[in-house]
Protein backbone atom coordinates (compact mmCIF):
# COMPACT_ATOMS: atom_id res chain seq x y z
CA UNK A 1 0.00 0.00 0.00
CA UNK A 2 1.29 2.84 -1.30
CA UNK A 3 0.35 6.51 -0.83
CA UNK A 4 2.04 9.62 -2.49
CA UNK A 5 1.70 12.62 0.01
CA UNK A 6 0.93 16.19 -2.24
CA UNK A 7 1.54 19.54 -0.24
CA UNK A 8 -0.95 22.01 -1.15
CA UNK A 9 0.27 25.40 -2.99
CA UNK A 10 0.95 27.95 -1.45
CA UNK A 11 -1.97 30.30 -2.41
CA UNK A 12 -4.44 27.12 -1.32
CA UNK A 13 -6.51 28.68 1.12
CA UNK A 14 -7.20 25.07 2.80
CA UNK A 15 -3.28 24.97 3.23
CA UNK A 16 -2.80 25.19 7.71
CA UNK A 17 -1.09 28.33 8.71
CA UNK A 18 0.86 28.73 11.74
CA UNK A 19 -0.69 29.77 14.92
CA UNK A 20 0.96 32.10 17.08
CA UNK A 21 2.13 30.68 20.25
CA UNK A 22 1.36 32.15 23.39
CA UNK A 23 4.97 33.81 24.24
CA UNK A 24 4.42 35.31 20.49
CA UNK A 25 1.38 38.02 21.66
CA UNK A 26 2.74 41.15 21.58
CA UNK A 27 1.35 44.05 23.34
CA UNK A 28 -0.23 46.15 20.55
CA UNK A 29 1.40 49.46 21.81
CA UNK A 30 4.41 47.49 20.42
CA UNK A 31 6.04 47.17 23.91
CA UNK A 32 6.71 43.92 25.49
CA UNK A 33 5.34 40.53 25.11
CA UNK A 34 2.28 39.64 27.33
CA UNK A 35 0.26 36.56 28.48
CA UNK A 36 -2.74 35.71 27.01
CA UNK A 37 -4.36 36.69 30.54
CA UNK A 38 -2.80 40.18 30.92
CA UNK A 39 -5.29 42.94 29.46
CA UNK A 40 -3.81 45.12 26.62
CA UNK A 41 -1.98 48.47 27.24
CA UNK A 42 -4.11 51.06 26.38
CA UNK A 43 -2.93 54.56 26.98
CA UNK A 44 -6.28 57.21 27.07
CA UNK A 45 -5.53 61.52 27.09
CA UNK A 46 -8.03 63.34 28.43
CA UNK A 47 -8.13 67.15 29.17
CA UNK A 48 -7.28 66.99 32.26
CA UNK A 49 -3.74 65.97 30.78
CA UNK A 50 -3.61 68.89 28.86
CA UNK A 51 -1.01 71.79 30.66
CA UNK A 52 0.11 74.74 29.38
CA UNK A 53 3.79 73.67 30.59
CA UNK A 54 6.28 72.26 27.77
CA UNK A 55 9.94 70.42 28.43
CA UNK A 56 11.86 70.69 25.09
CA UNK A 57 14.96 68.25 25.22
CA UNK A 58 17.78 67.77 23.21
CA UNK A 59 18.55 71.48 22.43
CA UNK A 60 21.73 72.68 21.52
CA UNK A 61 23.90 74.31 24.46
CA UNK A 62 25.13 76.80 22.02
CA UNK A 63 23.18 79.41 24.34
CA UNK A 64 20.50 80.06 22.58
CA UNK A 65 17.65 80.15 25.24
CA UNK A 66 16.30 83.12 23.85
CA UNK A 67 16.20 81.71 20.41
CA UNK A 68 13.97 79.28 21.53
CA UNK A 69 11.74 81.85 23.69
CA UNK A 70 11.02 84.04 20.54
CA UNK A 71 10.38 80.73 18.50
CA UNK A 72 7.95 79.48 20.83
CA UNK A 73 6.16 82.63 21.82
CA UNK A 74 4.64 82.84 17.87
CA UNK A 75 2.23 80.26 19.42
CA UNK A 76 1.43 82.44 22.06
CA UNK A 77 2.48 84.49 24.99
CA UNK A 78 5.21 82.88 27.31
CA UNK A 79 5.57 83.06 31.13
CA UNK A 80 8.74 81.53 31.27
CA UNK A 81 11.42 79.91 29.18
CA UNK A 82 14.32 78.82 31.26
CA UNK A 83 17.24 75.61 31.25
CA UNK A 84 16.56 72.63 33.86
CA UNK A 85 19.88 72.50 35.31
CA UNK A 86 18.35 69.33 37.25
CA UNK A 87 17.55 67.20 34.38
CA UNK A 88 19.27 64.37 32.52
CA UNK A 89 20.43 64.74 29.15
CA UNK A 90 23.01 64.01 26.58
CA UNK A 91 26.46 65.89 26.32
CA UNK A 92 26.38 69.24 24.92
CA UNK A 93 22.49 69.49 24.89
CA UNK A 94 19.93 71.09 27.50
CA UNK A 95 16.41 70.91 28.30
CA UNK A 96 14.36 73.86 28.72
CA UNK A 97 11.15 74.45 30.43
CA UNK A 98 8.50 76.55 28.43
CA UNK A 99 5.19 77.40 30.58
CA UNK A 100 2.58 79.65 28.01
CA UNK A 101 0.04 81.98 29.70
CA UNK A 102 -2.70 79.86 28.24
CA UNK A 103 -3.72 75.73 27.67
CA UNK A 104 -4.30 76.53 24.00
CA UNK A 105 -1.58 78.25 23.28
CA UNK A 106 0.41 74.79 24.11
CA UNK A 107 -1.65 73.00 22.10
Amino acid sequence: LTTSHKSRPLSDPRRRRPQPRPHDARDPSGGMPRGRDEPATVRVYTVCDESKYLIVRNVPSLGCGDELGTLFSSYGPLEECKPMDAEDCEEYTDVFFIKFSQLSNAR
